[in-house]
């Protein structure tokens, strides 16, 4: 998979059961759709539906990254794995608040530079 001018870049946040996953519009900074799933392909099928295409998932690089890069790479046309060293800068400092604390066009940015 090579780089990509991806429209919508995704963010996933990974849980054993369920993950969190943020569409964010790369053109507007607009959060497009924001859904907590079961770890289902299906579920993730659904969740792809309506967003524009080409499409950049970007992950945490946890025990379970590389397995579900090959689960889920026939489904987006690009993924990233981000080291948490590297997605740290983008929280508050002093509160550590999530990406949820941000307004919509930080989070597009944030979300392509840790591509």
């Amino acid at each position: 998979m090579g780089l990509i001018n991806a429209k919508t870049v995704i963010g996933m946040d990974i849980g054993k059961k369920y993950s969190w996953f943020e569409a964010i519009s790369t053109e507007t900074g607009e959060v497009l759709k924001e859904e907590r799933l079961i770890n289902r392909r299906e579920e993730f099928v659904s969740f792809l539906d309506s967003l524009p295409r080409p499409i950049r998932l970007v992950m945490e690089a946890s025990g379970n990254s590389a397995y579900l890069c090959k689960y889920l790479e026939d489904l987006v046309e690009e993924i990233k794995i981000a080291h948490p060293f590297n997605i740290l800068p983008y929280f508050n400092s002093q509160t550590f608040s999530s990406i949820d604390s941000m307004s919509p066009p930080d989070r597009a940015p944030m979300l392509t530079l840790i591509a």
